[in-house]
């Protein structure tokens, strides 16, 4: 089962949040899962942080009554995704001495299969670009550097690991990235340098929008496989620290 469950919430005051809330807000939520947090190798969980209006004062963001705001969690395999599904938080949530009403929850719950059967086996009429909003900061490990761009292999190769290794229909390796990041371009970006932070760390990532652009040359079998891999980066997030926070990944499709 993959499922993400998005929460609207809401401040009845102004409020400092420290932007290093991240760490603090997953383990809370970890624990009221019933899940454990440490040694893992690849995240199972996807977590967006809050997002909304809000300014950046020094070390805090400030966050108002008068907007909403909301955070996601994707479950990636069986038994994070029935914690998602489970966990009740009730109608508030209270972390760092911050109150959130919550008003709302929406659930998006699919499969590994449903999705593969939809957008790869049964063959679906070809979609030749993509639009990509990049919620929260997104960057790439490069050996001992980030790197906070969007480059297609580094993108594909995100999405295709979390893939091969959450589920049990393999699509392909380093050969499949290499095809997929040499056939299909950025043919539109905005993007904007922003730091997240995690703890005593910062690490700079890039936010914003880009369209992805599959020329008709590509062989229609790896299309639907870029299609399905750009579908389930809604669900996995992009780069680096998903879990914590960073790179939630917004898809729009265009025909």
């Amino acid at each position: 089962m993959l499922i993400k469950s998005k929460w609207t919430l809401k401040v009845n005051k102004l409020i400092l949040l420290p932007c290093a809330y991240n760490l603090v807000l997953i383990k809370n939520l970890y624990q009221k899962m019933s899940l454990d947090f440490l040694n893992i190798a690849i995240p199972e969980i996807t977590f967006s942080g809050i997002i909304g209006n809000y300014k950046k004062e020094g070390d805090f963001y400030c966050l108002s009554p008068d907007e909403e705001y909301y955070f996601s969690l994707s479950g990636l395999e069986t038994n994070a995704s029935h914690g998602i599904k489970n966990v009740q938080l009730n109608s508030s949530l209270d972390f760092l001495g911050v109150n959130f009403e919550i008003i709302n929850r929406e659930n998006q719950i699919t499969s590994y299969e449903e999705l593969y059967s939809n957008l790869v086996a049964n063959d679906p009429p070809g979609i030749k670009e993509y639009y990509l909003q990049f919620l929260t900061p997104t960057s790439f490990a490069q050996g001992k550097t980030k790197l906070p761009l969007p480059i297609p292999s580094l993108m594909f190769r995100s999405w295709l690991d979390k893939w091969n290794y959450f589920c049990n229909i393999y699509l392909g390796g380093d050969e499949l990235t290499q095809y997929l990041s040499e056939n299909i371009y950025l043919s539109y970006y905005r993007l904007y340098s922003r730091q997240h932070y995690i703890s005593q760390q910062k690490i700079t990532g890039f936010t914003g929008e880009i369209r992805l652009k599959i020329p008709v040359r590509v062989d229609d079998l790896l299309a639907n496989v870029a299609n399905l891999l750009i579908h389930y980066s809604n669900y996995c997030g992009t780069g680096i620290k998903t879990r914590l926070g960073m790179g939630n990944t917004f898809l729009t499709t265009f025909n």
